[in-house]
């Protein structure tokens, strides 16, 4: 009697499955062809339109698998919606809530024409576990896949280029999900809440195309790692991305200069590398990160600090403050129990909310600040309880209160085992705070010279000099011009800045003989430009002469360039090879233009030149006057016929009678 039973219920279930294959020839034809509503397969390879889906969702309710490879998505338009408010359906669109909710569906395969699931298209389909989309996918509007509490993994296709707000919010069994690393898109975008609740998705996989995280887009996840140092096109990270995430690492892309509110609030984090071009913290974003043993914002370009931003954050035991960091906001270091260090290197004291340092035993921390900032430190509220000492200048390695080319040349000698000089301070040389001095801090540091504006000015403490002759130049010409070192000591790097009249460029910097073996760069400053010359191997700027160029720069001149300007080398460093800064004096050079003047060198002419002799041809007795390059002028008399005036000092000079100038040289 017992195997009677098993058997009947054997072929009863056997009976109760049932499969078909349809080819409809146009949309709204799958509800004749498809009459037995118990059918659990079905493969479409016709027509379908927004009717069709409604009739699968609706009647179809014991299907588990649907098909739709084959099928083709045609656009319907009707006078009474048929899901939501929508009375357009457009081509190659699955519908919204088309079919949401349906109880039995486990697998989809989409149309290969697909191009954009729609708005809450399988919203709570709680046994769905596949879903294979189409390779022509483009979109994935909001909340598609939302609560698919079986779903465990997605693959997207690789012209995606947008994840819709909750696409896949609340997928509890998803654990993660990849995107092809080939396509034609050129970004893509996860919206906000994209994956809010996956409470089991512990990895993504995107490729660099990705721009934007929304807010709480991976929030509540259990992401443990979060690698984004190589999605070089991301550029915005939303509120809360992934909070409560059991994060213990993070690395953000350098181009990144915002992130979120509250963007790792309550993670786990242990480890966070900053963007250096990051602007700002905004608040609670590390608050009840309690694991976050090391917040390094050194080189960051931070100048705020938002509410509760470090809440709780208890595990540092110091944390530096950038140089232009200019606020910090209520209650932002509150909890941060562990610090015993705070390095500040602002010069103007940031301003401070309401209780930044509540809870802090600050008299026991000590308190790095700019030498000449102390005294504004040790008279500001919330500043002053703290127990303020004078901080290092960061790249100053021999400590004479500069950033300058010899702290390069000190730290080169350090990376090359030579001696670094004396003092050498390790860790205003460890620019990246990474415990060793290489060669990234080298370009760190370089990067800080180039880019500081100005320094308080040192008197010289040398009368060697580096040194431009007086030259002319015709307006759009370009021309090269030596810039010398006029002293017979021997050093081992140089810098100064070059400070241009209106009118006058530099388009290049060229090495010489004397330093061929060393790198040169430059950089803008304000009316001009800075210039580093260096050797990576410790090699010294060979001289052979006590007047010997040292580089030569290309100028151009425009309309701009006045008849006569000066051209100014300032704030000249030279390092020794003990990497001692030597300071020189400033010195100028004056630059002529033949801009509406007659230059005139010739025997047939009124005024000219030869050797040593100037010669003026007047019809009557006159006045000349004879203009030096340094601005001197001289008053000549002239009488009718040729005059000569010889012994003059070589140079270019400016010859003016009446209302004629006139540009010689004496040679």
């Amino acid at each position: 009697m017992r195997k009677t039973f098993l058997t009947i219920l054997v072929i009863s279930f056997a009976v109760s499955t049932w499969a078909a294959t349809i080819n409809p020839t146009a949309g709204g034809q799958v509800s004749s062809l498809v009459t037995n509503t118990n059918e659990t397969s079905l493969t479409i390879n016709g027509v379908i339109d927004a009717r069709d889906f409604a009739y699968i969702g609706e009647k179809l309710t014991k299907l588990t698998t649907l098909n739709l490879e084959g099928a083709t998505i045609a656009e319907y338009t009707c006078e009474k919606p048929i899901f939501g408010n929508q009375y357009v359906y457009p081509a190659d669109i699955v519908p919204p809530m088309s079919l949401a909710s349906h109880p039995a569906l486990q697998t989809i395969t989409f149309p290969t024409s697909a191009t954009i699931i729609g708005t809450g298209a399988l919203a709570g389909c709680e046994n769905l576990t596949t879903v294979n989309l189409s390779q022509n996918l483009t979109n994935i509007e909001a909340f598609a896949f939302a609560s698919c509490k079986k779903l465990t993994t997605i693959t997207l296709p690789p012209a995606v280029t947008r994840l819709g707000e909750g696409a896949f919010t609340r997928c509890i069994a998803l654990t993660s999900v990849k995107l092809g690393t080939t396509g034609t898109a050129t970004s893509i975008a996860i919206g906000n809440e994209a994956f809010l609740g996956c409470s089991a998705l512990t990895s993504f996989t995107f490729n660099s195309r990705m721009t934007t995280i929304g807010h709480r887009a991976f929030a509540g996840t259990k992401i443990k790692a979060l690698d984004l140092s190589n999605y070089s096109y991301l550029q915005t990270i939303g509120d809360y991305a992934f909070a409560k995430a059991p994060l213990t690492t993070v690395k953000y892309p350098t181009n990144v200069t915002a992130i979120g509110t509250g963007v790792l609030l309550y993670s786990s984090a242990t480890s966070v590398t900053l963007p250096n071009s990051l602007q700002n913290i905004p608040p609670f974003a590390f608050a009840g990160a309690s694991g976050l043993e090391d917040i390094n914002l050194a080189q960051t370009k931070i100048d705020s600090i938002g509410d509760y931003a470090f809440y709780k954050v208890n595990k540092p035991t110091s944390i530096t403050l950038p140089s232009n960091t200019a606020h910090i906001g209520t209650k932002a270091m509150v909890g941060m129990t562990g610090l015993t260090k705070i390095t500040s290197k602002a010069s103007t004291v940031p301003t401070l909310d309401d209780d930044v340092w509540m809870g802090l035993n600050q008299p026991n921390i000590i308190l790095y600040v700019p030498s000449q900032s102390i005294d504004s430190y040790s008279a500001a509220d919330q500043w002053k309880e703290f127990n303020i000492q004078s901080g290092t200048l960061a790249g100053d390695v021999n400590c004479d209160g500069m950033v300058d080319v010899s702290d390069v040349n000190a730290v080169i000698n350090y990376i090359l085992k030579l001696y670094p000089g004396d003092p050498f301070v390790f860790d205003a040389g460890d620019l990246d705070d990474n415990g060793i001095i290489d060669v990234e801090d080298v370009n760190m540091m370089i990067n800080i010279i180039l880019k500081l504006v100005t320094y308080a000015p040192m008197a010289p403490n040398t009368s060697d000099a580096i040194v431009i002759d007086d030259f002319s130049i015709e307006v759009n010409e370009q021309r090269t011009v030596e810039v010398r070192l006029e002293s017979s000591a021997q050093y081992a790097a140089m810098q100064c800045d070059i400070v241009l009249p209106d009118g006058l460029t530099i388009t290049d910097v060229l090495p010489t003989e004397s330093t061929i073996d060393h790198t040169i760069v430059m950089g803008d400053i304000n009316g001009g430009v800075r210039i580093l010359c260096f050797n990576n191997q410790g090699k010294a700027i060979s001289m052979d002469s006590d007047s010997e160029p040292v580089v030569k720069i290309r100028v151009k001149a425009n309309d701009n360039l006045a008849t006569l300007s000066t051209i100014a080398i300032e704030n000249t460093v030279l390092a020794t090879p003990d990497c001692k800064t030597i300071i020189c004096p400033g010195t100028t050079a004056w630059v002529s233009t033949t801009t509406g003047v007659n230059d005139i060198n010739n025997y047939n002419a009124k005024v000219w030149a030869q050797g040593n002799v100037l010669y003026i041809e007047a019809s009557n007795p006159t006045t000349a006057q004879l203009v030096a390059i340094n601005g001197t002028a001289t008053t000549l008399a002239v009488m009718g016929g040729l005059n000569e005036y010889a012994d003059i000092n070589p140079g270019i000079y400016i010859v003016r009678i009446g209302t004629e100038s006139y540009k010689v040289a004496i040679r």
